[in-house]
């Protein structure tokens, strides 16, 4: 005690002001620990603060390939280019690779195919996929369709047994109820669009990147909905569209131009696929083949970028089609669709909310903005 006497009237004897300063700190601080103790803290309820903020973030995934099919490893924001109903371009805010996001994979048997073996190929090489392709964290949907859609398989894991006896299924009874009690399949009145479309609103609004896989030889006959509508409206609920197709059997249009009709083919199933940001790809019916095919599939998934953004200021709910470029003009990009859900409607922000800096956000244009989807 008598030493810390001494060091304080050594203090005062060499700076009196330093003495001073000190015992007002002291004060101050006494009182600042009264305070503490004596006026109550507005708190949570967890006792943590809750700070408000809007999810106006977009994640658009994206295939991007070189033009031998190969993949792009280190792209950044920096290397894409977007643009909303070609409105002007802006670089996403964030990219990554798809990696081990949880899918949610529907599967489609067109069983009006003529080609069983393409199916019992599929349902095979689906049964015996190496473990790692797909997992638990992964869900399917099994589908078979004929003379009436039906589902054999709604939102399961995708583990080994699961994978196996969704196949065995889809392939006794949904293919049997699929042909509701017609003795043939119901080729003629075949709607392979329309069963796409409803596959679609089932896995609308489940969690995982949305995919729809079409087991087919891609022919639609009497679907309501043309492929581009489908198109539009898988891309409103995020899903992609892949196919898996075998023949291949290429259709015939007559397009007249200035120097007359000119026979030009068309594949609208392969463009319902790209237009939703998928592929088709062609197959042979052996179990191998169909193997490959199905781990590519899931590999190109796998491999997609993730392109995150703002809401644009301008935007309000609905789909719009997006442009997305990188400095390779020879690469193969198919992103999936762009669709913003309706804005909650709040009056009164409540404290904490951080407010949106339009600055940074990128604009629509005015292509086909007057047909947006119901």
């Amino acid at each position: 005690m008598k030493k810390r006497s001494a060091i304080w009237t050594q203090a005062r004897a060499v700076c009196p002001s330093l003495a001073t300063t000190l015992a007002w700190l002291m004060i101050l601080a006494w009182t600042g620990i009264v305070r503490a103790q004596t006026v109550p803290v507005k708190e949570t309820p967890d006792s943590a603060y809750t700070m408000h903020v809007y999810t106006d973030l977009l994640q658009v995934p994206a295939i991007v390939l070189t033009k031998l099919h190969d993949n792009y490893r280190s792209l950044t924001t920096q290397s894409f280019t977007l643009s909303l109903e070609g409105g002007p371009r802006f670089h996403p805010t964030s990219v990554r690779l798809e990696g081990d996001d949880p899918i949610m994979l529907a599967i489609l048997f067109d069983l009006t195919t003529d080609n069983a073996s393409m199916f019992t190929s599929f349902a095979h090489a689906m049964s015996t996929l190496p473990p790692e392709v797909l997992s638990a964290r992964d869900h399917i949907s099994v589908y078979a369709y004929d003379c009436q859609l039906v589902r054999a398989t709604v939102d399961k894991p995708a583990t080994p047994a699961q994978l196996q006896a969704s196949m065995a299924k889809v392939l006794s009874e949904g293919r049997k109820q699929a042909r509701n009690g017609e003795q043939q399949s119901c080729l003629p009145g075949k709607r392979l669009y329309d069963a796409v479309a409803r596959v679609s609103q089932d896995i609308g609004e489940l969690p995982g990147r949305r995919v729809v896989l079409v087991i087919s030889d891609g022919e639609d006959r009497l679907s309501v909905n043309d492929w581009s509508t489908v198109a539009r409206f898988a891309g409103s609920k995020s899903i992609s569209i892949f196919g898996i197709r075998h023949p291949y059997k290429p259709t015939t249009a007559i397009v007249f131009g200035h120097s007359g009709p000119i026979v030009e083919n068309s594949d609208p199933f392969g463009m319902l696929c790209e237009s939703s940001g998928g592929l088709v790809l062609d197959s042979k019916s052996s179990n191998r083949m169909m193997s490959k095919q199905i781990q590519r599939v899931i590999t190109i998934l796998r491999d997609r970028y993730i392109l995150e953004f703002p809401r644009p200021a301008n935007g309000s709910a609905g789909f719009y089609s997006i442009d997305v470029k990188i400095d390779d003009p020879t690469a193969i990009i198919r992103p999936a669709g762009a669709a913003f859900p309706p804005r909650p409607r709040d009056p009164k922000q409540p404290d904490g909310t951080v407010p949106q800096d339009p600055s940074q956000m990128p604009l629509i244009g005015s292509k086909n903005a007057e047909s947006q989807p119901e």
